[in-house]
C-alpha cells in the first residue's frame, strides 16, 4: 500500500514531468541561461523546499482527516494567507478582501452548521 506522502509526492512530481516540456518550449530558454548560477540554484532550492515539500506534507497531513474538514481547511487556506499578508508584510487589505473574507468564512460556517443538523 502506497503511503499518503509518497501518493503526494507522486503526484507532484508527474504534474512537474507533464508541464516541463510546455514550459521549456513556451518560456524564453535565454533567461534562464543568463541568470548567475547563484540564482538558479536558488530557484531550485524555493521549488523543491518551499513548495514541492510544503506542498507533501500538506496534503500528505489530511489522509486520516474526514472529508468535510479537508474542504473546511482549503478554504480558510486562502484567507489566513490575505491576513497574514496584511498582519505581516503590512499589505494592504481592501474593503473588496475583506468582504470576500467574510463571505467565505460565512459560507463555511453555514456549511458546517447544516452538515451537523443533517448529520443529527
Amino acid at each position: 500500500s502506497i503511503g499518503a506522502y509518497e501518493k503526494t509526492s507522486t503526484q507532484l512530481l508527474s504534474a512537474t514531468i507533464a508541464i516541463l516540456p510546455y514550459v521549456l518550449i513556451v518560456e524564453n530558454i535565454g533567461t534562464i541561461t543568463k541568470m548567475e548560477p547563484i540564482a538558479i540554484i536558488m530557484l531550485v532550492l524555493v521549488g523543491i523546499l518551499h513548495t514541492g515539500v510544503a506542498y507533501v506534507l500538506y496534503f500528505g497531513s489530511f489522509s486520516g482527516v474526514k472529508a468535510q474538514t479537508v474542504a473546511l481547511f482549503s478554504y480558510i487556506d486562502p484567507i489566513v494567507a490575505i491576513i497574514l499578508s496584511a498582519v505581516i508584510l503590512k499589505e494592504a487589505m481592501g474593503v473588496i478582501e475583506i468582504i470576500g473574507a467574510v463571505l467565505v468564512l460565512g459560507a463555511t460556517l453555514v456549511s458546517e452548521i447544516e452538515f451537523k443538523k443533517k448529520k443529527a
